[in-house]
């Protein structure tokens, strides 16, 4: 598992590319935990990156957010 980048921002919802990187913003009104999976090509197996959302530094009310530089627009990802 890798650190996470910086804590993002909550808005907008979805994938931003920012300056230097990617915001990734998700609702959920019941999560405990989130994880974001970064992949490297759509029939990838595995993710290449794992990053582990921090509930007290990643997440404002219901929206888990992280910032992660270096991504590339057009990342593959899921959580």
């Amino acid at each position: 598992m890798n650190p996470v980048g910086h804590t993002g921002h909550s808005s907008p919802l979805g994938a931003t590319v920012v300056d230097g990187g990617v915001n990734f913003s998700l609702f959920s009104r019941s999560a405990t935990g989130v994880e974001l999976l970064l992949f490297d090509r759509d029939d990838d197996a595995r993710p290449a990156r794992v990053l582990c959302l921090d509930p007290v530094a990643n997440r404002t009310y219901h929206y888990w957010h992280v910032g992660v530089p270096g991504v590339p627009p057009g990342q593959l990802y899921g959580y």
